[in-house]
């Protein structure tokens, strides 16, 4: 019988147990593990793409490094593309943006945190007059 009912409430859980197991890769001493993290926040973002998921996306590639202008880091991390960008994905951005600039010398370090600055300054734009800054 499960086969002929719809999964559609299986796909949140799983990918509420994938989130959560990416954090785990990240916050939980001894149990660091780059790339675990970032599949599963990949697999819970394919299988909802919510806002959290896509955070954690971002989030599990900054903390491990694997930031650069051509991976699909980016990506998870811009903005830009979103339907309806909120002020926390102009901060993932700037984040971002701030970690690349860690790797990079020169014009290049430069034009990187210019680019989280913008991104930053984006998001307190956006940000509502009664929000918590």
């Amino acid at each position: 019988m499960h086969e002929t009912t719809p999964h559609e409430r299986d796909r949140m859980v799983r990918a509420d147990a994938l989130y959560f197991l990416s954090r785990v890769r990240i916050e939980w001493p001894g149990h660091y593990n780059g790339a675990d993290s970032i599949r599963y926040a990949d697999e819970a973002f394919r299988l909802e793409g919510s806002p959290r998921n896509r955070a954690q996306a971002c989030l599990a590639r900054v903390r491990f490094g694997t930031v650069n202008v051509s991976s699909p880091t980016q990506g998870y991390c811009s903005a830009i593309g979103q339907a309806s960008p909120l002020p926390d994905s102009y901060l993932y951005e700037g984040v971002y943006h701030l970690r690349r600039a860690q790797f990079l010398g020169g014009g290049d370090n430069h034009r990187a945190l210019e680019a989280a600055y913008r991104a930053f300054a984006e998001g307190l734009r956006i940000l509502p007059p009664d929000a918590d800054r």
